[in-house]
């Protein structure tokens, strides 16, 4: 009996061990899923710079454009055909400031939704790192749950062990025991 219980502790140990190979494999992948993550959010962080960047660039050029057509404004246009401005020239400079006030506004609205795409990728990425790093969690205990039993098994392997070996010695003097016996008995007879 104790044989089987040798053999059966023995391939429980091996399955226990190939396991822990698993686990171990998952770890690492996960390691290197989050490690991807990471670069990922650095990635996002920085292009979410960048747009903020282009937002104040683009906020200023809107604020120097409205600047310019409040000056424009302010010069009546008595004062322009004055300054020897014909009047084509001055309506041509006031419609050329405000398309460039539109599509300096256009461009900003562009680049406030594609900053919000990009802190929402954030966000999602941020979320999957958080569940990644849980599942990393979740492994490694499942990793010193197996070690632990793993030690257990082997530890019962050992007495079981053990316990072979005084049975076969037991046996060992037994059969001397009848061994000498039976000398006893034809050396009687």
């Amino acid at each position: 009996a104790t044989g089987r219980e040798t053999k059966t502790l023995q391939s429980t140990i091996r399955g226990i061990d190939l396991e822990q190979k698993k686990l171990s494999a998952e770890i690492r992948l996960t390691e290197n899923r989050i490690t991807a993550t990471n670069l990922r959010l650095r990635e996002l962080a920085d292009a979410i710079d960048r747009k903020e960047d282009r937002i104040g660039e683009s906020e200023d050029a809107l604020a120097q454009t409205i600047r310019n057509l409040a000056d424009a404004e302010k010069t009546t246009l008595v004062e322009a055909l004055l300054s020897g401005a014909s009047l084509s020239t001055v309506w041509g400079a006031v419609d050329e400031l405000e398309r460039f006030q539109m599509s300096v506004r256009e461009d900003l609205s562009r680049t406030k939704e594609l900053k919000a795409d990009l802190e929402d990728t954030h966000a999602e990425t941020g979320a999957n790192k958080r569940r990644l790093v849980s599942l990393k969690g979740d492994l490694a205990d499942k990793n010193a749950l197996l070690v632990q039993n793993k030690k257990a098994k082997n530890s019962l392997l050992a007495s079981t062990k053990n316990k072979e070996a005084e049975y076969r010695k037991m046996l060992a003097q037994r059969i001397a025991k009848r061994s000498a016996f039976e000398q006893e008995l034809l050396q009687f007879e």
